[in-house]
């Protein structure tokens, strides 16, 4: 039972697998004649199947074995193109030779593919479908047409693009899709294109799975530039495949005309003769002549700087098709236009050369010329100019992927491999065309120089000579010398150094490196080298000489180290942990006699530097060292050695070491730090100091952070080379930071004593105090290194902080003793209340009390007096009896004591006195009375705050006096 098929109109046979068999067949179309197996899919559904007609390849996809296949239409060449994970599940398939791809559905991962006919460039068109299966395609429309969701066609353009829903019919299964130019046809009905009726053809079929058009072929295909059409155009051959003398198109059409014509002068190509159509399908000179296409040709002289200087035959090449037979050989009429007699086969450009000419052409120039791999390789037959010569050999145009000379020669000198076996055979698999012959240096994959592989693997660039570049020719190395690169041509802005070979140097009148200019003129004259005096001398000094052997260890003497040297600076310095990170400059100077030399020998050389390896050099230990990776002064810095083999030894290095603090003055403190270098006991050394008159005598102060440095230089017990600096600390900040706020917090104890007790918390207040001077004590303790003897200030702190104490103590008992009641006894009255006020200026305050006694009394006697007045009764006529008087008695008393008053003067001076009584009763009743232990408290306050001031006055010089 036949599943898919496919028709082949050139041969007029038909190809289709059997779902029995499970093989493809094929058989004549009219009579089914000449029925025969083809190719065996070893028990495995084919569900896809097309013909490459032109090709003469079958191609089917097995839907088991997840593979895209393709042979030769008699069955021959099997060969698998595509499988998982490219494609998993892959239906129905289409070809489109015209283009050189083919697509399938794809209903394992649910996407319509695209390849090319060799099973390369694979990608994915349109994914995200469901169940696709059914596929075709519109050569007239260039559209795709396929099956989605089982039951609806879908159409989209080659790319995968502008998808449209063109049928969708629920229930009803697509298996089959075949187009023409008017109509749409799947399984077993049509639809038109423009008014989308339906008509059904055929009913009753028993599940159809496919549908195929005769007419609906590939037929009258376009061929795109560099392809030739076959048959009646509906294949497409390459344009080189044809007048080869080999029969490509079926039909045998592409060995029909092989008839080379003279090219009209007009053209000015030179006499010779053209094979038509060309690759771009132009079939006579006249059309070519109306065309674009001489706009090639005529351009070119006008491009030269930027185009290949090869273009223009280039072109030709590709317009006017080469005719291997000569004109001469060509039998012609008298007026030269009988050329049936001159047949011959045509040549087209080799694909090397393509290759080069167009990657040096603008896009506009590679858009109207068909691309270079539709052009053949040298062993299909091809047309190449003879390589250009230059200097006697060959040289290379562009990016050399034309040339074809023989060296096989790297820049660095390296002979090149064979193509063949290296990388395993990469290159010559993958670029055929490139003329990959032996181990000659060639360009394939568009590299800007021709190079070749080496030994290694690697990629080298090959000593070759550019044809029409500018450059500048190899000046050769110097005597006694080398030059990188070296090579016999040199590019314009190319750069080449020159060194000379050891025990040589480079004259001092030239320089090392030399640029090549335009026109080939170089920078300047190759350098030259001369003999390396100082190189000689080096070698004479050191040869047999010991660098584990300290001078005149054979004379029994002793080495005299001298040495001088400064602190630049302060690096880092950690005054908690004592440490000292400092950069220092030390010039040690010893005396070797194996180094002596005489300068008239070697030039006049006075001095030579050598490594600090090369020749003997104290070994120096740091003393009192703070970095464990510390590994000593380093020698392999140079040493300047003199004529008489003295030799200075110029370090400049970082030092950690370990300090001593004196900070019980802080922050008026001061630090001391000794960076010693010790010799070795092991060998006999002496260490001097070399400073003369600065030897031990410190340097003036200079300032480093918050410190004044001084520092100085000292020989120690002739062993020790030593730097000493000593740190002062510049107080003002810790002055203005903690002094200061210390101070001002004692002062601020005495409102303790000086606030009034029924007024504000005494006690929270000095608490208070208490714990701000803490967070100074603690400031001043991290600052400093834990020692046996407290600073000063902290001891200071400790003593004001526990003065403060007691004091609030006795200001809590004078708190206390202010809200007593009661009397001092007369003694204690006197003592504090009399006399320890008047010491303490508070006046006596015996005074006070006493004249607080008699206005009491006073007005108490004028009270009971208004109240005796006030309880008397008052007749009714409002005339009262004073003293047992009667009214007329009173009048006469009055007049008698202040003369003739009358009765209302009487009344109102009456009445006066008694305001002033009834004033005076009320102004004792607001009146508090002041006990003796409230004037005592007072007393004790003042007392409080002297002895405080006092004490406070005292701490200073008896904490520094026990401190020291």
């Amino acid at each position: 039972m036949p599943t898919v098929l496919d028709y082949d109109p050139l041969t007029d046979y038909v190809y289709w697998f059997d779902s029995r068999d499970n093989v493809i067949k094929r058989a004549h179309h009219h009579d089914g004649s000449d029925s025969e197996t083809i190719i065996e899919t070893a028990n495995n559904d084919a569900r896809g199947l097309a013909l490459d007609y032109a090709a003469g390849n079958i191609y089917w996809s097995v839907h088991d074995t997840h593979t895209i296949s393709a042979a030769k239409k008699n069955g021959s060449s099997a060969r698998t193109l595509l499988t998982s994970p490219a494609t998993l599940w892959p239906y129905n398939l289409v070809l489109d030779p015209r283009n050189g791809f083919m697509y399938w559905a794809d209903g394992g991962y649910g996407i319509i593919h695209r390849a090319s006919l060799d099973g390369t460039n694979h990608t994915a068109l349109i994914a995200g479908l469901s169940h696709p299966y059914a596929i075709t395609i519109d050569y007239n429309e260039d559209r795709l047409y396929y099956r989605d969701q089982q039951y609806g066609i879908y159409s989209s353009d080659l790319l995968g693009n502008d998808v449209r829903e063109v049928l969708y019919e629920e229930g009803k299964w697509v298996r089959g899709i075949a187009v023409d130019e008017h109509f749409i046809y799947w399984s077993s009905n049509w639809m038109s294109k423009s008014d989308m009726t339906r008509t059904v053809l055929v009913d009753g079929l028993g599940g159809p799975w496919g549908i195929y058009i005769t007419e609906a072929g590939p037929a009258e295909i376009p061929c795109s530039p560099g392809y030739f059409p076959c048959g009646q155009g509906n294949a497409c051959i390459l344009a080189w495949k044809r007048c080869d003398e080999a029969t490509d198109c079926p039909d045998g059409r592409d060995e029909e005309g092989c008839v080379c014509l003279p090219i009209p002068v007009d053209f000015d190509l030179g006499d010779r003769l053209a094979v038509l159509p060309n690759q771009l399908g132009q079939t006579t000179f006249e059309e070519i002549q109306n065309s674009s296409t001489v706009a090639i040709l005529n351009s070119s002289p006008n491009n030269a700087e930027t185009q290949h200087p090869e273009f223009r035959e280039f072109a030709s090449v590709v317009i006017f098709p080469r005719c291997v037979v000569s004109v001469a050989s060509c039998s012609s009429s008298q007026h030269g236009v009988d050329t049936t007699s001159c047949l011959g086969t045509q040549l087209l450009a080799c694909r090397s050369w393509c290759e080069e000419v167009l990657a040096m052409a603008d896009d506009r120039m590679k858009d109207q010329l068909p691309a270079c791999d539709l052009f053949p390789s040298p062993q299909n037959g091809c047309w190449n100019l003879k390589p250009e010569w230059k200097n006697n050999e060959f040289c290379y145009h562009g990016n050399g992927m034309n040339y074809r000379g023989r060296s096989s020669k790297t820049i660095s000198g390296a002979e090149c491999v064979k193509w063949s076996d290296a990388q395993a055979g990469f290159y010559t698999t993958e670029y055929p065309w490139a003329n990959l012959v032996n181990n000659y240096c060639r360009n394939p994959t568009g590299h800007d120089r021709p190079f070749c592989l080496v030994e290694e693997g690697r990629q080298e660039d090959c000593d070759l000579i550019p044809c029409n570049e500018n450059g500048c020719w190899d000046m050769g190395p110097p005597t006694n010398g080398i030059r990188v690169p070296a090579k016999r041509f040199y590019n314009v802005g190319e750069r080449v150094t020159y060194t000379c070979n050891e025990g040589y140097n480079l004259d001092f009148r030239h320089t090392s490196r030399v640029t090549c200019f335009e026109d080939g003129i170089w920078q300047y004259d190759k350098p030259s080298c001369s003999v390396d005096i100082s190189g000689k001398l080096e070698e004479d000094l050191l040869n047999g000489y010991s660098e584990s052997q300290p001078p005149d260890i054979e004379r029994g003497g002793h080495t005299i180290i001298v040495f001088n040297g400064t602190v630049e600076e302060v690096i880092d310095l950690d005054e908690k942990k004592e440490r000292l990170v400092a950069s220092i400059v030390i010039d040690f100077t010893w005396r070797d006699s194996r180094l002596e030399w005489k300068p008239k020998y070697f030039g006049n050389i006075e001095t030579l530097s050598v490594v600090g390896s090369s020749i003997w050099t104290p070994t120096f230990t740091l003393k009192r060292n703070a970095d464990p990776l510390y590994r000593g002064l380093p020698d392999d810095v140079l040493l300047l050695i003199s004529t008489d083999g003295t030799v200075r030894w110029r370090v400049e290095t970082l030092t950690s070491t370990i300090c001593t603090t004196h900070p019980f003055f802080f922050p008026a403190d001061t630090m001391e730090c000794h960076i010693c270098f010790s010799v070795s006991p092991a060998i006999d050394q002496i260490v001097e100091c070399g400073g003369g008159s600065s030897c031990d005598v410190w340097s003036s102060p200079q300032q480093e952070g918050e410190w004044n440095r001084k520092d100085k230089i000292f020989a120690k017990g002739n062993k020790e080379a030593c730097f000493a600096v000593q740190l002062e600390r510049i107080p003002l900040f810790h002055i203005a930071t903690t002094v200061g706020p210390c101070a001002i917090l004692v002062v601020l104890m005495t409102i303790t004593f000086i606030m009034p007790i029924d007024k504000g918390d005494r006690i929270a207040f000095g608490v208070t105090i208490q714990l701000s001077m803490v967070v100074s004590l603690v400031f001043v303790t991290e600052v400093l290194p834990v020692k046996g003897q407290l600073p000063f200030l902290a001891t200071l702190i400790v003593v004001c902080m526990g003065l403060m104490g007691l004091f609030l103590f006795f200001t809590m008992g004078i708190i206390t003793l202010h809200d007593k009641e009661g009397s001092l006894s007369p003694m204690s009255k006197t003592f504090f209340l009399q006399y320890m006020a008047k010491f303490l200026l508070l006046g006596d305050l015996t005074e006070k009390e006493a004249a607080s006694e008699d206005g009491e009394a006073g007005l108490t006697v004028r009270t009971l007096a208004y109240r005796e007045r006030t309880d008397r009764d008052v007749p009714a006529d409002g005339m009262a009896e004073v003293d047992g008087k009667s009214p007329a008695a009173l009048s006469e008393t009055i007049r008698q004591l202040s003369g003739p008053l009358t009765r209302m003067e009487t009344a109102m001076s009456s009445g006066f006195r008694d305001l002033i009584s009834i004033i005076e009763d009320q102004a004792m009743k607001n009146e508090q009375e002041i006990s003796d232990y409230t004037l005592l408290a007072r007393v004790l306050d003042r007392l409080c705050l002297v002895l405080y001031v006092i004490s406070i006055a005292v701490a200073v010089p008896m904490t520094m006096h026990l401190g020291t």
